[in-house]
């Protein structure tokens, strides 16, 4: 199998698994939130506990907003490196960009 695929089914893979992660932990919140309506007030442990996994959600998001950007930047470098070489194109030595 070609690496660049490899490369691109792993990257892709690592992509949903953190927007799985992200889903899931904002579904546990809801959850959380739910159950603690029905049998009333939190303790200020639970409201702290509940704070933390906010903040870990809210990095989690921050990080798929990244593996997107990263994504798309592999995929223009791929389409770059894909293009046949161009006559005039290349630098000769010594020669200023």
């Amino acid at each position: 199998m070609d690496s660049g695929i490899m490369q691109f089914g792993q990257f892709l893979i690592t992509v949903l698994a953190i927007a799985m992660i992200g889903y899931l932990g904002f579904s546990v919140i809801g959850l959380v939130i739910e159950r603690l309506k029905r049998h009333g007030a939190p303790s200020d442990e639970v409201l702290a506990e509940m704070e933390e996994l906010r903040l870990r959600v809210q990095e989690l998001e921050a990080e798929r907003v990244r593996f997107a950007e990263l994504e798309d930047r592999v995929e223009f470098a791929e389409r770059l490196l894909a293009q046949e070489p161009r006559p005039g194109n290349a630098l000769t030595p010594g020669q200023e960009p």
